[in-house]
């Protein structure tokens, strides 16, 4: 059988294997190094090349690898990380973290999914145009262990359902409208306001 009945020659076949060869190597290329500050190409190391194949398991299979024991919270925050960095982390593959991880801090864009990791202590939703008023209820009524959050620059207008999160440390909010029924006391800063739930 000879590939020019295809309407293929000996050099377009040498053609498109070259170019499947050179777009292979070059997801090779992308998997195993990343764009460092500068612009240039550094090689990933060991943990952040297992940390991208794991997160990468998850993102194509739709399930988590067999695990012998639970991830530790170092592991799984950067495992997150990891997937929210090469684009494999959204609310499919967020909502696949159980028990078997213990994330404690993460950085989102999209708040769907998220609130399944209730052992979260750090979450960062900042610069998130999803993340609004409902959001904002949702996880202080879902996630009372947080103690640190992020959530500037979105569309939050009010911070009374923080009241609710009696571990909160740290909270990190500017180019933030807030309405004028914000639940901010300008004598004591972050009040209870029952009036505008």
């Amino acid at each position: 059988m000879s590939v020019a009945r295809h309407g293929l020659t000996p050099a377009s076949v040498n053609h498109i294997t070259d170019m499947a060869v050179s777009k292979r190597a070059s997801r090779m290329e992308s998997d195993f190094y990343y764009e460092d500050e500068a612009g240039g190409s550094a090689p990933c190391s060991l943990r952040e090349t297992a940390l991208y194949c794991i997160g990468r398991t998850i993102h194509e299979k739709r399930r988590i690898p067999p695990l012998a024991t639970p991830l530790p919270a170092e592991l799984a925050n950067s495992l997150i990380s990891c997937m929210r960095h090469r684009r494999l982390l959204n609310s499919d593959t967020i909502s696949l973290f159980d028990n078997r991880f213990t994330v404690t801090e993460v950085r989102v864009s999209n708040i769907l999914g998220v609130l399944k990791l209730r052992s979260l202590s750090t979450l960062i939703v900042s610069e998130s145009q999803s993340f609004g008023d409902c959001e904002l209820k949702m996880i202080c009524e879902f996630m009372p262990r947080l103690s640190v959050i992020d959530f500037s620059t979105n569309r939050s207008t009010i911070i009374f359902p923080l009241t609710k999160l009696q571990n909160l440390k740290v909270l990190v909010m500017h180019r933030v409208s807030l309405s004028h029924a914000a639940g901010i006391d300008p004598e004591s800063g972050i009040r209870a306001n029952s009036a505008v739930a």
